[in-house]
């Protein structure tokens, strides 16, 4: 059995991807629901013998919850095995899985960072360059767009790529002046 596992990357690869577009996929079908022929569909592909009388949201969320079912699964032959050796490679497969499934979750969060950054994104206003009195600097930020636009889902500056960007809070913030008061939303 622990063979199977030391694949277990390379066969449910696809899962990253599957996951990361179940969100949209669920979205997509709650924004069709007033669409008489996707009911419709909708209606026949769930009476279908295959669907086990699911709905189509049920059958969207099976994948993920399969892989959450394998560590528990072996957690629960690991309590009934004994022998010291597949002790240990029940141990080596529950770590492998864990670790399977956390990636695929992190995966899935830094997607959701990152659209919800392309989000914040469309809410900031434009800017424009500040004028400088150095020349070459003003040449260099004419030259090089990347410096003037702000796209936080960039990689950063001079960060290893594996460095990502994440989305620490997203709410409102009170900017108080002595002669006036006023409310804006900002994004760290």
């Amino acid at each position: 059995m622990l063979e199977g596992f030391r694949s277990l990357q390379d066969v449910f690869q696809p899962y990253y991807k599957y996951c990361a577009e179940q969100s949209r996929c669920q979205h997509y079908c709650r924004e069709n629901m007033d669409s008489e022929v996707f009911t419709a569909y909708l209606t026949w592909c769930e009476s279908q013998k295959e669907c086990n009388r699911l709905r189509l949201m049920d059958i969207l969320v099976q994948p993920m919850q399969r892989l959450t079912k394998y560590g528990l699964l072996l957690k629960a032959i690991l309590k009934n095995t004994d022998e010291d050796i597949e002790r240990e490679n029940l141990h080596t497969m529950i770590k492998m899985v864990d670790e399977f499934v956390n990636n695929v979750n992190s995966s899935l969060k830094h997607r959701q960072d990152k659209e919800r950054l392309k989000g914040i994104i469309a809410r900031i206003e434009s800017y424009d360059i500040v004028e400088s009195k150095d020349d070459d600097i003003e040449k260099i930020l004419k030259k090089d767009r990347t410096l003037t636009s702000l796209d936080l889902t960039r990689p950063m500056l001079n960060c290893p790529v594996e460095r990502k960007r994440h989305l620490l809070l997203e709410g409102d913030l009170k900017l108080k002046d002595s002669s006036t008061s006023s409310k804006c939303t900002a994004s760290y």
